[in-house]
């Protein structure tokens, strides 16, 4: 139901007003319970040349003998009219009004309805219907009590009845409404509200009766509010204003209030109207479009970082040089409040950091302690390590988290963990650590840019290591002595019953190696045939051929010891299998993880067992070194050959500048001794580079 008290328009329901004659308009007086006025609409002022802000509050006695003497004609209609300042009065009458410069002369029908609800109950409404045009010119300006009584509801349309159809027709609209509608007085007492309040709020009709606008806002907002009704009532404007909705049982509902004064006609302000909208789903729309603006932004940070952090890769010399500069960097991000890296054994289930910034976190075990209460519950570090995959563990300052994380997590100043493995193809080469403050922190986004960071750094540490082992003047070598049918030399060793010595590898790509092995004690014909029984040899071809056996070249699928070892930065230096066992030697860099590709050989192949470590001085030649050695290698003939070919245009391409008899006419030769020359002086060139340093 909408709720009032001070309708302009009409009586409220439950008032007994009975019937009204067919007329004009309807002045209304409301008078209280102590006969103070305390509302007149806009018809009863322009009647009686009423003020309103003059009446309200005094006394309607003394409004009629002060006012309403001057709007009426001398033949007792102020008399009549005090006569039913009685609240026990019910007679109908009807009144003359004489004309004045500001008003014409009126027929007034004048009845009073007791109100009997709400703030002014026991009160009273003074009703004055305009009948001029029924009464007629030759009334006189008299006051008589109407003979006639009560009008009968078949004689004419029945007023209040049409009064109250129009008010269940506006109350039905407010009510229909989803917002909360309101209306209050320049003093703040609430004149009319619809359902929607009490629905919202919990509060009863009478409780809001004795409230204010302010005791629906919190405090903090008091103040935005109260600023914003002065506006509306002493400027006229229209605000609007967004603030809580308090509910009777203290919950917070985010509102926006919109107000507009209420005038009469002649312009007096009467109080404020307006609508309360819940938009708490904006407010939701709002956070979760601020939240992705700030990912955005964060992630654009750690980009930005990270792409300087590549750069400084690009440039690294050493694996401590690559391991400062990332945690350097990487704690420049919000809300990083530490970050490590290091590696983690899994052997003793333990992370050993090499470089840290930011607080000081010990970053035990992996990353974050054992929980005591669930020695099974996996760890950030010990899960990116096992699986190669980013590992989050968000806030772990939560109840439902071990207590060793809650306690670690309050004492060090962080809510968020990610351990990010440093991979590549198949190898962990270490783990890096991000610690965060906020619990939220660390999202699916930012976990991929830190994957690729760790792969970066995984390559990064891989180049290095191959480099290192490439021009270092010093190189570990490892020995290996394998009886394992799963390495594939001594499965066909053992197979063809022959010694097999390994010539050279050339990586083809990603899954394919080409294998280069001298074969002794083996029929030459015989030999591909058993090659291609074995599952990862995908082609066996004869290169050449000698009295007991021959070179030949192996296609292998990835996966066999060479390609692990060269995972690890490692190359194979010399393999050796005679019927079913096999010697491998292998040389890393003098900074290389030597335990990892240790356990990585004896892991992947168990009947494999790490023999001796050695350390060797590699022997490296200057490039003039090598042009000599190659020149005096070559003879006069074939060196002039090479040269004349080379500066002649004769290996230019697409397009030859020079054919193969333009050379010889040049050197005054036959083009088949050209060819001779130029072939073995080729070969020496190539053997010179590819086995230099072998």
């Amino acid at each position: 139901m909408v709720n009032d008290h001070r309708d302009t328009l009409s009586p409220p329901v439950g008032s007994d007003i009975g019937s009204l004659p067919d007329g004009g308009p309807v002045g209304i007086v409301l008078v209280d319970q102590s006969g103070a006025v305390q509302w007149v609409n806009e018809h009863a002022m322009e009647f009686f040349g009423l003020d309103l802000e003059r009446v309200l509050g005094e006394s309607y006695r003394s409004v009629v003998e002060r006012t309403l003497q001057d709007a009426a004609s001398e033949d007792g209609f102020a008399e009549a009219v005090l006569e039913g300042c009685s609240e026990d009065q019910t007679d109908s009458q009807e009144w003359h009004v004489s004309p004045s410069p500001e008003r014409p002369a009126r027929v007034l029908h004048h009845c009073i309805a007791p109100v009997d609800d709400g703030t002014f109950d026991g009160g009273r409404y003074e009703l004055f219907v305009d009948v001029t045009d029924r009464a007629g010119p030759e009334t006189n300006v008299r006051a008589e009590t109407s003979p006639a009584g009560p009008l009968a509801r078949d004689d004419r349309p029945d007023t209040v009845r049409e009064l109250r159809r129009e008010r269940a027709f506006a109350d039905g609209l407010l009510d229909g409404m989803p917002d909360v509608v309101y209306a209050f007085d320049a003093s703040g007492s609430f004149l009319r509200w619809n359902d929607g309040l009490n629905g919202v709020t919990g509060y009863s009709d009478d409780e809001v009766e004795r409230m204010e606008p302010l005791d629906f806002v919190p405090e903090e907002h008091h103040t935005t509010v109260s600023e914003a009704i002065s506006t509306v009532l002493e400027t006229g404007e229209q605000v609007t204003v967004e603030a809580a909705l308090m509910t009777k049982d203290g919950e917070r509902i985010p509102y926006e209030f919109t107000g507009g004064r209420i005038t009469t006609a002649n312009g007096a302000v009467i109080g404020l109207t307006g609508v309360g909208r819940d938009i708490s789903e904006r407010k939701r729309h709002q956070r979760r479009l601020q939240r992705q603006r700030d990912e955005l932004r964060q992630l654009d940070r750690i980009n930005t970082i990270i792409r300087s952090i590549d750069r400084s890769l690009v440039d690294a010399s050493s694996r401590e040089e690559v391991e400062s500069a990332v945690v350097e960097r990487l704690i420049e991000i919000e809300p990083y409040v530490a970050v490590c890296i290091g590696q983690f054994d899994p052997a003793m289930e333990r992370f050993t950091v090499h470089h840290r910034a930011g607080i000081e976190v010990p970053a035990p075990d992996g990353l974050v302690p054992v929980p005591e209460d669930d020695v099974t519950r996996p760890r950030p570090g010990k899960g990116a390590a096992e699986t190669g995959t980013v590992s989050v563990e968000r806030e772990l300052r939560r109840q439902n988290r071990p207590k060793a994380w809650r306690d670690h997590a309050s004492e060090h100043g962080y809510r968020s963990v990610a351990a990010v493995p440093l991979l590549t193809d198949e190898r962990v080469y270490g783990i890096l650590g991000v610690y965060a403050r906020d619990a939220d922190a660390l999202d699916q986004r930012e976990t991929d840019v830190l994957s690729e960071l760790g792969e970066n750094i995984a390559n990064t540490i891989r180049r290095i290591e191959s480099e290192n082992l490439l021009y270092d003047d010093r190189v570990v070598e490892l020995e290996f002595h394998s009886t394992d049918s799963d390495v594939t030399f001594v499965d066909l060793s053992e197979r063809a019953g022959c010694s097999i010595r390994l010539s050279r590898i050339i990586p083809v790509d990603d899954e394919v190696v080409i294998f280069y092995v001298d074969v002794e004690d083996a029929v030459s014909d015989r030999f591909p045939q058993v090659a291609g029984e074995i599952p990862d040899v995908d082609s066996c071809r004869l290169v050449s051929e000698s009295p007991d056996g021959g070179l030949f070249e192996l296609q292998v699928r990835d996966g066999t010891l060479t390609t692990l070892v060269s995972e690890y930065g490692g190359r194979t230096r010399m393999v050796s299998a005679d019927d079913g066992a096999c010697d491998v030697v292998v040389e890393v860099a003098r900074d290389a993880d030597v335990r990892s590709l240790v356990d990585a050989v004896t892991d992947r192949f168990p009947e494999t067992t790490f023999v001796a470590k050695r350390d060797r001085e590699q022997v490296r030649h200057s490039p003039t070194e090598f042009r000599r050695n190659v020149r005096s290698d070559l003879t006069e003939k074939q060196r002039t050959a090479l040269e004349t070919a080379y500066f002649g245009g004769y290996f230019a391409w697409p397009t030859r500048d020079s054919t193969a008899e333009d050379v010889a006419e040049s050197l005054h030769v036959a083009p088949q001794t050209f060819h001779q020359h130029l072939r073995v002086a080729q070969a020496k060139l190539l053997d010179a580079f590819f086995t230099t340093d072998e």
